[in-house]
């Protein structure tokens, strides 16, 4: 059965992304979105949370296509508002929940590896054009607020590609504030972690398993396979398969953090000493320390977190 094609397709563009910035690079793209979707609504994000925001919007009012225009945060933000929408997971629209679309245009672009999706506009089109849907998984995440004057406050947030805490969130921190572009940038703020991050104790519990103390260097609870703009850390992760690749660096010295961040990039942690490679659905973090917690690249808020997967949450186009 051929794929049926989006009858009303909504863009979601992060004007900020590196890729898009600027109005001839925003006009072009408007006209070639244009070209294949006479009809398609477009909306552009002014700041953190309007993706989410506009992709529930385009939902509750009918969309079949929501495309995430921009890197893995803004792929973050319409998940989040494609899955909170009233009604988006029961249905009662027609055809139930919208299909998820990427056009990969941020710095690191992570997500859209795992799926395949070309990095340049024309490729990553073709591939919303040829409308082949698959089903997959997400994760969610509770945690205690970021605002540390508010910890008995939770957070809760869906994530389709990684989750994580510990040094993960503290490179993502670092990252993101200085916004040097691309691997680069990534690998720049994991060596200012490595040699200054205190790792704490938490504890850690897969599913219904005993709890484990632990000197934590960074966690990582995968859907996809990529992160840090290219780093297969999730390697062997399965984006259906109803479970979370779990990856634990625990007790690892920082100079052998240094030497062994070839084998992070090509995703063969399991050889390092120290590190840790599960599967569960469901992975329980708490510590007495104060530490951060990391959700597709971003800083959502503190230990204690729990994260879980959510079978076939959503229909992607790949």
């Amino acid at each position: 059965m051929e794929p049926r094609p989006f009858e009303r397709p909504h863009f979601v563009v992060n004007a900020r992304s590196p890729h898009v910035r600027g109005a001839a690079r925003l006009e072009a793209l408007r006209g070639a979105v244009d070209r294949l979707f006479p009809r398609a609504g477009w909306s552009l994000t002014g700041g953190p949370g309007d993706a989410s925001a506009l992709a529930q919007s385009a939902t509750t009012v009918g969309a079949d296509l929501i495309v995430a225009v921009g890197g893995d945060g803004t792929i973050n933000e319409v998940v989040n508002g494609i899955l909170t929408a009233p009604g988006a997971g029961s249905g009662a629209r027609s055809g139930g929940a919208p299909t998820l679309g990427i056009l990969p245009a941020g710095s690191g672009s992570d997500f859209a590896r795992s799926l395949a999706i070309p990095r340049d506009a024309a490729g990553a089109l073709a591939v919303l054009v040829a409308g082949r849907r698959r089903r997959i998984d997400a994760g969610r995440i509770v945690c205690a607020q970021l605002d540390a004057a508010a910890p008995r406050e939770r957070t809760e947030r869906f994530f389709i590609n990684m989750g994580g805490c510990g040094a993960s969130a503290e490179v993502a921190n670092r990252f993101n504030r200085r916004r040097i572009p691309g691997a680069f940038g990534y690998a720049v703020a994991a060596a200012l972690t490595t040699l200054s991050y205190r790792w704490p104790q938490v504890e850690i519990r897969l599913d219904d398993g005993t709890p484990r103390a632990v000197t934590l260097n960074m966690l990582f609870t995968c859907n996809g396979e990529y992160c840090g703009g290219g780093m297969r850390v999730g390697r062997g992760a399965s984006l259906d398969d109803g479970r979370l690749l779990v990856v634990e660096a625990a007790g690892v010295g920082r100079l052998r953090t240094m030497l062994e961040w070839p084998r992070l990039y090509g995703g063969h942690l399991a050889r390092v000493r120290g590190v840790r490679v599960a599967s569960a659905r469901r992975v329980e973090v708490s510590s007495t320390d104060d530490i951060l917690v990391d959700c597709d690249g971003e800083v959502i808020g503190r230990l204690p977190a729990v994260y879980e997967i959510v079978p076939g949450a959503i229909t992607v186009c790949a």
